[in-house]
């Protein structure tokens, strides 16, 4: 599975802090640009970031974007049934 590309701030069009280091809430806020959504797993493979809940708190309460959240179920590995959210990432609130 490729990579997720990652995009400096001048190419996603949000400042979260000076120069062209991507912070992770950049990452989130481009990944889910380009996928629509992430989930934790999403989060830590592509992302390597393992904290994906503070993040969202992050984007939320810090920098004023809307995140709208769902719970989906799926199987585990052991076959037992599991749920985890899904953030879908919107525009800033004004």
């Amino acid at each position: 599975m490729p990579m997720f590309r990652l995009r400096c701030s001048a190419e996603i069009g949000r400042t979260f802090r000076k120069g062209n280091v991507m912070n992770d809430c950049e990452r989130i806020v481009a990944y889910c640009r380009e996928h629509g959504s992430i989930t934790q797993m999403e989060a830590t493979r592509e992302l390597g970031n393992t904290r994906l809940g503070a993040r969202i708190w992050d984007l939320k309460n810090k920098f004023g974007y809307e995140v709208e959240d769902i719970w989906e179920t799926a199987t585990d590995r052991f076959g037992d049934p599991t749920r985890y959210k899904r953030y879908f990432v919107k525009d800033k609130t004004q």
